[in-house]
């Protein structure tokens, strides 16, 4: 597991079993599984499931994939103490996940937030350039920088408007 930060919140990335039950569970139904993230600060505790499909995520597909994982979430049990569960689109500002999340978007405008600032600088907002499966490349109005997988704490795609 990884953690990267969410707003104000720390996140930790879903462990991969979880995750694969999540993953089971919204393909079952019907739906991409696009990424999930816990959340907690202080007593609060989020699941954070986002999910997408080639027409789009409406309100109540939302609600059915809530429904559902909610079930199978409270049979098996696999997070310690009260939590909430949330269940959305990734919208257009999408979270970036995984290396192939962010070859689909190799072009467009990021925002990316590092552990280990490189350069003095810890945020980047600019053209992902190139993907692999250790590191990305931006670049940004003054530089072309490579950011490691692993020293990613968030990344999220730029809306076109």
């Amino acid at each position: 597991m990884g953690f990267f930060y969410w707003g104000r919140f720390l996140v930790n990335r879903v462990s991969t079993q979880l995750d694969d039950l999540i993953k089971e569970t919204v393909e079952s139904l019907g739906y991409e599984l696009w990424g999930s993230a816990f959340h907690s600060r202080g007593n609060e505790q989020t699941l954070s499931v986002f999910i997408d499909s080639p027409g789009g995520i409406t309100l109540d597909d939302c609600s059915a994939v809530s429904r559902r994982l909610s079930q199978v979430l409270d049979e098996i049990d696999p997070i310690q103490g009260a939590y909430l569960l949330e269940v959305s689109s990734p919208g257009l500002d999408r979270p970036l996940f995984t290396v192939a999340q962010f070859e689909k978007y190799v072009g467009k405008q990021v925002r990316v937030e590092v552990k280990t600032s490189i350069n003095g600088q810890r945020r980047f907002k600019g053209k992902l350039l190139s993907v692999t499966s250790k590191e990305i490349g931006i670049e940004d109005s003054r530089q072309f920088v490579t950011v490691q997988m692993n020293n990613i704490i968030k990344a999220n795609l730029i809306p076109e408007v």
